[in-house]
């Protein structure tokens, strides 16, 4: 099966990464094979949240999306999540000194469904909703990645001397054929010129 993936190889992590991903059950094949094609295989360490970026984001400047009109609203805790998120990164930083994290997005997530107030996101018409999902996931995970590049990270190198570094985030965007695009970095690179509405996408690469 073809697969449309990012042409661009700047990017690409030499070293070990962690990746963050939604729940989803329906692309874990799809994941675990783009990751394959980005030459991460046996890599990378997997944490995966609800949303992938969203329980966290909901805890800083888009705490206002955060729905409060079901009971469901109790199941993210946006302060806990990014504790245990960056405990994680911390120890696959302490552990296998990963240099890079990968965050990555699904079209039709129920995450957003569920968390995310319904008149910011909800429409009858399945192409405006497609593309107000798209810009709320594209919104949350810059916003993570911005939080993950501004926290220090501390480990020991070779001869056991402390190392304190800043982690590159990249940030993805799959669909529910697979094909996957890359929309934005934290690296200390200028990020990509956006589009109105949305962020730009690059040339994509069939596989």
């Amino acid at each position: 099966m073809n697969r449309q993936y990012p042409t661009d190889t700047s990017y690409l992590p030499p070293k070990n990464l962690l990746l963050i991903s939604c729940i989803d059950l329906r692309l874990t094949d799809d994941l675990a094979r783009f990751m394959d094609h980005e030459n991460l295989t046996n890599r990378y360490d997997h944490v995966i949240l609800a949303g992938a970026s969203l329980g966290v984001s909901l805890s800083d400047e888009y705490k206002d999306w955060h729905r409060t009109d079901k009971p469901t609203q109790h199941l993210i805790d946006p302060a806990a999540w990014w504790a245990f998120l960056e405990q994680h990164i911390r120890i696959a930083v302490a552990l296998h000194h990963i240099e890079d994290v990968y965050i990555v997005e699904h079209e039709q997530c129920g995450a957003y469904k569920t968390f995310v107030k319904p008149d910011l996101i909800g429409s009858k018409d399945p192409k405006i909703y497609r593309k107000r999902e798209q810009e709320f996931q594209e919104k949350s995970a810059k916003a993570l990645a911005q939080k993950i590049r501004a926290t220090a990270y501390d480990r020991y190198d070779s001869e056991g001397k402390l190392e304190n570094y800043k982690l590159n985030v990249h940030c993805f965007r799959m669909n529910l054929r697979g094909d996957v695009t890359k929309f934005h970095s934290e690296d200390g690179t200028s990020p990509q010129p956006a589009t109105q509405g949305s962020i730009a996408q690059e040339q994509t690469m069939n596989v």
